[in-house]
C-alpha cells in the first residue's frame, strides 16, 4: 500500500509542476530573467524526488522518472514550438532536461542516504 500511494503522489505531482511551469511562465514579469523560475521548479523537484524516494528507496529510477517526464515533454515540446518562429528559448530546454537530471540525483542522494 506504501508503494501505491508513493507512486500515486509522484503521478499527482509529475502531472501538476508542468501547470505550475506554465503559470510561473505566464505570471512572470516582462523583462524578468527565466532561468529563475526554471531553475526554482528543478530544484523542487529534485526535493520532492528524495522526499518520496525516502518512503520507497527501491523504486528510485522509476519515482524520479515519473516526477521528471511530464515537465521534461512539456519544455521540449515548448523549446520545439518557439524555435519553429525563429527563436530559441533555452531556458525551456534547460528546465526539461535539468528536471530529469535533478529529480535522477535528489532520488539517487536519497537512496544512497538510506541503504543500511
Amino acid at each position: 500500500m506504501k508503494t501505491w500511494a508513493t507512486y500515486a503522489a509522484a503521478v499527482l505531482i509529475g502531472l501538476a509542476t508542468p501547470v505550475l511551469a506554465l503559470w510561473l511562465g505566464r505570471t512572470t514579469p516582462v523583462g524578468t530573467d527565466p532561468w529563475f523560475a526554471g531553475t526554482a521548479v528543478v530544484f523542487a523537484l529534485a526535493i520532492v524526488a528524495g522526499l518520496l524516494t525516502a518512503v520507497v528507496p527501491r523504486h528510485w529510477i522509476a519515482l524520479a522518472l515519473v516526477l521528471s517526464l511530464p515537465l521534461c515533454a512539456l519544455g521540449v515540446v515548448m523549446f520545439a514550438l518557439v524555435a519553429s518562429l525563429g527563436e530559441y528559448y533555452w531556458a525551456w530546454l534547460a528546465s526539461a532536461l535539468g528536471s530529469v537530471a535533478a529529480a535522477l540525483l535528489g532520488a539517487h542522494v536519497a537512496k544512497w542516504a538510506k541503504r543500511p
